[in-house]
């Protein structure tokens, strides 16, 4: 689906690489009819001798919007203001994103209707009520058919059972590296008990990188249940979030 309009300052797109120049590279937007412009500059945190190294042609990349000209419809972005967490997570969203929308299609195929139909009878309330088929699907993954309630369409139950049927749940796996530390005379202990209380209580794997760091992974549903999870988990002062 493409959306209306340019995408705003801060904004997280997907895009396409179409060209690349020593100083440049412009992409087309795949959820926006436009491009973005790349400087050189915007590419890497470190010094860039040579753009090829980071950029190339027909490549998917996700990108950070930095500036919008509405009126000239110019839109500069960067790639090296992207996490990877960021990155890996735009991606996700925008492969549902497009398997909903081949849903729809595919729903609209057996009712002799176009995608165009499909969306003024389904899919643009999905949208209007979740923000995208994004949200909705992590909403079916947390609450199943329970997320259809909003939906007034009579299509609903049907596109619902198709999402089921067609769209792979396997677990989402996320990581945050983490310090652990206790000033305490027995501190060792004390922090090989907040690390088991994290394995019992919320069922999470911890890597030893080298004390006082470790990665604290865990198996979830969706990214919004995940940063739930971890925000409940690194309350106490002895953890610090690192990446």
């Amino acid at each position: 689906m493409i959306r209306k309009g340019l995408p705003a300052e801060g904004e997280l797109v997907v895009a396409k690489v179409k060209k690349v120049t020593p100083y440049s590279a412009f992409a087309d937007m795949l959820e926006y009819d436009g491009e973005i412009m790349i400087h050189i500059s915007e590419v890497s945190s470190t010094w860039v001798k040579n753009i090829n190294k980071f950029l190339h042609q027909g490549e998917i990349i996700v990108a950070r919007i930095v500036k919008v000209d509405p009126e000239k419809g110019y839109v500069d972005a960067s790639i090296r203001r992207v996490s990877s967490g960021e990155k890996k997570r735009r991606m996700n969203q925008y492969k549902v994103d497009v398997k909903m929308e081949r849903l729809l299609e595919m729903l609209g195929k057996k009712y002799n209707k176009s995608l165009d139909q499909m969306y003024k009878e389904l899919g643009n309330e999905i949208i209007n009520k979740y923000g995208s088929f994004y949200d909705f699907y992590v909403e079916i993954r947390e609450k199943g058919e329970a997320a259809l309630k909003p939906i007034k369409s009579p299509l609903k139950k049907e596109f619902y059972d198709l999402i089921k049927e067609q769209v792979k749940t396997n677990k989402l796996v996320m990581k945050r590296t983490v310090e652990v530390k206790s000033y305490e005379p027995n501190g060792v202990d004390v922090v090989k008990k907040e690390l088991s209380k994290l394995k019992s209580k919320y069922g999470a794997k911890i890597y030893t990188i080298g004390p006082p760091r470790y990665v604290v992974e865990i198996q979830v549903d969706s990214y919004k249940e995940g940063e739930k999870i971890f925000s409940k988990m690194f309350k106490s002062d002895m953890i610090k979030v690192v990446e």
